[in-house]
């Protein structure tokens, strides 16, 4: 084979080689986060690279990924024309330098320590000036005390003169000693200060290894065009939960429900400007339930106490060994961690609607929630309801009427257990708690006491007597008469609690005298555990007496627990 020929063989060879190994290249991290969907306690975050790539294999790097990041929820894909070949995780251990920043705290450190000298002047100065103060006035004292003493006082020793200027002194060492106190509690933070830069400076050290988390995807674009990437990763710390505005008008009885979430995260990175989605489910609870297991019983043998101490110790022994050797499922374990999901690039992520389990709540526009660990707070929902008011009063613990109201929650989203900021009329009356509320269930709101509904609790009597011929008893009772007043110009609905005590021994026997349930169905009833409740309709200006007795019946020789 001729030299020219050999020259022009080993150009090509070394042309393709070269093309081989620059058509796989390699992007730096220019991905952006542009949606978060936050659970209670994780959220999920996409990240996207969106670009116009050439023709050929790319390394799309996702650089600086958080500590808390979950490997094994890595997924990726896109769209575009390009097929996704591989995703990898790894983690890049690199030696960071602290020498610039070490420069910038040792630099505040010495600017708070010229400003504690600063401050220890400034005391040292006050406490000579205080001393010359005091000085002053003791000279001035005996000046006053040598001048009422002398029968020929002197033109310039008038001794009102004199208690001016002491009066003017003492005011002068009043603002000193608060100049004193001031600078000693501004020295007391500075010294907080430097011990936690100098604190910083000491974690420093020197040179430090640091890791940070990176994930590879490799695509293949099959020709020239606009690309995206999507990545999606679970970071567990984040949460949210939810808090409300009550607005209740007592005019149009309507309830105003303003549904907001207050998110947290500290993940190291900030969402800036992005898609936030919250959902309502568990995500750290298993979606399948859990199954019992078979309950034995058994004797115990008294004679395993006996076992010797050699076999002791030989359990011991094949307890370490086993403990020491690495097992076949914790190897299986460490090499799922690597497999991440590598999709098609032409799969669209699915649309989340509410579900059975659990419901996914779109925040509308964008927003912004740093990773500064404060609370940031969203709109979920905005909705009015009709609302139906009723009155509500236990007179035996306090003699107030409490104005509650009635919502039947007619929108899709779920009420979740949250705090709650009760206004009414635009007036702020209250903090509350709202339970669990699901779509098409009702819920009552206290709004607070209203002064126009009057009530009084009043013991017509209360005493003991005895009982039986044969057989002593002693008897006790009670009775009392409640009265509500009605102030308002409506016509209102009210119920009244009150209870008679549940006895726990035969020897002992409660009776309700008044009122008659039997009788009066329509306005009172009474449960299993004894609480009576009453409902009535009450008119404008209208006074309602509710008699209420009771008896109590015990043995002449029992004392009653409880009573």
């Amino acid at each position: 084979m001729s030299t020219v020929m050999l020259l022009i063989l080993f150009l090509l060879f070394n042309h393709k080689s070269t093309a081989t190994m620059t058509d796989k290249k390699e992007n730096k991290n220019e991905s952006s986060i542009t949606a978060v969907m936050v659970f209670l306690d994780r959220a999920i975050v996409t990240r996207t690279i969106s670009k116009r790539f050439t023709k050929g294999e790319h390394i799309l790097l996702f650089d600086n990924l958080p500590e808390a990041v979950d490997q094994n929820s890595i997924q990726a894909n896109g769209e575009g024309n390009a097929v996704l070949k591989d995703v990898k995780f790894k983690r890049e251990f690199y030696a960071a330098t602290t020498d610039e920043e070490k420069r910038k705290l040792n630099a505040k450190v010495i600017s708070l320590q010229d400003s504690l000298v600063d401050a220890n002047d400034l005391i040292s100065n006050a406490n000579k000036e205080q001393k010359m103060v005091e000085e002053l006035i003791e000279k001035i004292m005996t000046r006053i005390s040598t001048v009422s003493n002398n029968e020929k006082v002197q033109p310039d020793a008038d001794p009102d003169k004199w208690i001016k200027m002491v009066s003017y002194y003492r005011t002068k060492l009043d603002e000193l000693n608060k100049q004193i106190r001031s600078t000693e509690r501004e020295i007391r933070l500075l010294n907080d200060e430097i011990n936690l830069v100098q604190t910083k400076i000491n974690s420093l050290g020197g040179t430090q290894e640091k890791s940070k988390n990176i994930v590879e995807v490799l695509i293949d674009v099959r020709e020239e065009s606009e690309v995206s990437v999507n990545l999606s990763y679970m970071v567990h710390g984040p949460s949210w939960y939810p808090v409300y505005d009550l607005r209740v008008f007592t005019d149009t009885k309507k309830m105003n429900i303003t549904y907001q979430a207050m998110i947290r995260q500290n993940t190291t990175e900030d969402w800036d400007n992005v898609k936030i989605k919250l959902s309502t489910a568990r995500a750290n609870l298993s979606g399948q339930q859990p199954s019992l297991s078979q309950w034995y019983l058994s004797l115990y043998d008294y004679t395993q106490d006996r076992e010797s101490d050699d076999r002791v110790k030989r359990k011991a022994e094949m307890s370490q060994m086993y403990n020491a050797a690495p097992s076949k499922s914790a190897e299986l374990g460490e090499d799922k961690k690597d497999a991440l999901r590598a999709e098609d690039i032409a799969i669209n992520e699915a649309t989340i609607e509410p579900g059975a389990t659990s419901a996914v709540f779109v925040v509308s526009g964008k927003n912004t929630i740093n990773s500064d660990n404060q609370q940031h707070k969203v709109t979920i929902m905005m909705n009015e309801f009709d609302a139906v008011f009723r009155y509500s009063t236990v007179p035996k613990l306090i003699p107030y009427a409490y104005l509650k109201a009635k919502v039947i929650n007619t929108t899709d989203y779920p009420l979740l257990s949250g705090s709650t900021n009760v206004f009414l009329d635009n007036n702020f009356v209250s903090t509350s708690q709202l339970d669990l509320v699901s779509t098409g269930q009702e819920f009552w709101t206290f709004l607070g006491v209203d002064d126009g509904i009057e009530v009084k609790y009043k013991t017509i009597k209360q005493y003991q007597k005895d009982e039986g011929v044969i057989t002593k008893k002693n008897k006790y009772i009670y009775d009392y008469i409640i009265e509500i007043t009605s102030n308002k110009k409506s016509e209102e609905e009210i119920v009244v609690w009150d209870q008679i005590p549940m006895s726990n021994s035969a020897d002992i026997k409660v009776t309700l005298t008044e009122p008659d349930i039997e009788a009066d169905k329509e306005h009172v009833k009474m449960d299993d555990y004894n609480y009576i409740e009453w409902f009535y309709k009450i008119k404008p200006k209208e006074k309602i007496k509710i008699p209420f007795k009771f008896t109590v019946e015990s043995p002449k020789n029992k004392t009653i627990s409880g009573l």
